[in-house]
C-alpha cells in the first residue's frame, strides 16, 4: 500500500503558487487572492505562513472553524487538516511555506515551543505595526530570492530566525490562558487523543478509556462543551482525511480505505456516503 500523501511545497496545489519565488525544495513566497485558493482539505506536512492584506477567508483548521482577515496572519504547522469554505472576492494575502528540514535548520532552542503554541491559536491578531513588519518581512524574502544570490542561504535564514523569534515574543505577551476546568481539560485530551488515532481508531469506547472516564461521561462532556458528540468529532476527523485524501493524491479509492483501516471498500463507501451523501467516487469526481 503506497503511504499517505501530504503536501508538501512541490505538491502544493499549482493554481496557488504560480507566482512564487522559491529556495531550493524548502521554501516558497507567494501572493493569494479568492481565484487562486483551492476549495479541497488539504493536509500539510510543512510549516506555513498566510497574512492577510485585505478582505476575508474562512474555513477550518483541524475542524475549528477560523476567520482570517485583514490584519491577522494563519500560522501552520505539520500534520494540520485545513479547509478553505469561503473567500471574499477581494481577498488578498501573502503565503510563506517552509519544509520541516528547513525550520529545523534554523537552529531554533529545542524549548522554543511556537509549534504547541500556534497549534492552539493557528489565527493571530496583529497591530498595525506587527502587520506592516510581517509584511515587510515577506517583501525582503521575496526581493532576495528573486534578486540576491550572494549569501542568499545564510540571508533567508537569519531573516526568518529573526520572523520566529518576533512571533514567539508576541505569542509571550498575549494575555495568559486561564485555567481549564476539569471539563475544558478533558475535551482538549480527547481532541488531542482523536487527532492522534482517528484513522485507526472510531469507537468513543477507545477514547474514553485513554482519558480514564466511562463512554458515556465522555460523550456528555463533549456533547455539552462543543454541541456536537464523541462520535461526530471523531467521524468529522476522518471523513475530512478521506476527503483529502480523494482529492488530493492519485491513491485509489481501494487504498484510501486501506490508509483509514476501514475493513473493505464496501464498509468505506457506506460510511462515506451516509455522512456527506456522496459516494467516494462522486465526491472525488465532483468539480464543484
Amino acid at each position: 500500500m503506497k503511504k499517505i500523501q501530504e503536501l508538501n511545497i512541490q505538491t502544493w496545489p499549482q493554481k496557488e503558487r504560480r507566482n512564487a519565488s522559491y529556495f531550493k525544495e524548502d521554501f516558497a513566497i507567494f501572493e493569494v487572492s479568492k481565484a487562486s485558493i483551492s476549495n479541497y482539505p488539504i493536509k500539510s506536512k510543512i510549516y506555513g505562513f498566510c497574512l492577510c492584506l485585505k478582505g476575508k477567508s474562512y474555513g477550518t483548521i483541524d475542524l475549528i472553524p477560523y476567520e482570517l482577515s485583514k490584519g491577522k496572519v494563519s500560522v501552520n504547522v505539520p500534520g494540520q487538516l485545513i479547509t478553505s469554505d469561503s473567500v471574499s472576492e477581494d481577498f488578498m494575502g501573502i503565503c510563506i511555506l517552509m519544509s520541516s528540514r528547513f525550520v529545523e535548520g534554523l537552529g531554533l532552542p529545542y524549548d522554543f515551543g511556537l509549534y504547541d503554541a500556534v497549534k492552539e491559536s493557528p489565527i493571530i491578531s496583529l497591530s498595525d505595526k506587527e502587520s506592516e513588519a510581517l509584511h515587510t518581512y515577506c517583501k525582503m524574502v521575496k526581493e532576495l530570492l528573486e534578486k540576491q544570490r550572494l549569501f542568499q542561504a545564510e540571508t533567508l535564514k537569519h531573516l526568518t530566525c529573526a520572523h520566529f523569534y518576533g512571533l514567539r515574543a508576541y505569542l509571550y505577551q498575549m494575555p495568559a490562558n486561564k485555567a481549564l476546568s476539569n471539563n475544558e481539560l478533558l475535551v482538549k485530551r480527547f481532541m488531542n487523543e482523536v487527532r492522534k488515532h482517528y484513522s485507526k481508531e472510531r469507537k468513543v469506547s477507545f477514547y474514553a478509556e485513554k482519558l480514564c472516564v466511562s463512554s458515556g461521561y465522555l460523550s456528555t462532556v463533549i456533547t455539552n462543551a462543543t454541541g456536537k458528540n464523541a462520535s461526530e468529532w471523531i467521524e468529522n476527523f476522518v471523513i475530512l482525511e478521506a476527503k483529502t485524501l480523494l482529492k488530493s493524491t492519485n491513491l485509489t479509492i481501494q487504498q484510501v480505505c486501506d490508509s483509514l483501516h476501514f475493513p473493505s471498500q464496501s464498509f468505506f463507501g457506506k460510511y462515506f456516503k451516509r455522512i456527506t451523501g456522496k459516494s467516494p467516487k462522486e465526491y472525488r469526481e465532483d468539480k464543484g
